[in-house]
């Protein structure tokens, strides 16, 4: 699910007093834990969601810089 609201809005948890997480700077929370969803339903049913598929984001392979090796010959 993404989550879209105010840009670094803290959404918070009263009963337990805790915070749930943050939006980020342009407003967008995007999760797949159905504990948070289910919450979210529950008690923040004013902000907006979306659907959204989260792909893994593969890392791309480090580039290999070659360095002259400095020191006394």
């Amino acid at each position: 699910m993404k989550y879209t609201y105010l840009p670094n809005c803290h959404i918070i948890d009263y009963d337990k007093q805790k915070l749930m997480f943050v939006l980020d700077a342009n407003g967008e929370y995007e999760t797949e834990d159905e504990k948070i969803i289910q919450w979210m339903a529950k008690n923040k049913n004013f902000i907006r969601r979306e659907e959204s598929a989260i792909t893994e984001v593969k890392p791309e392979k480090p580039i290999n810089i070659k360095r002259k090796k400095r020191g006394v010959k």
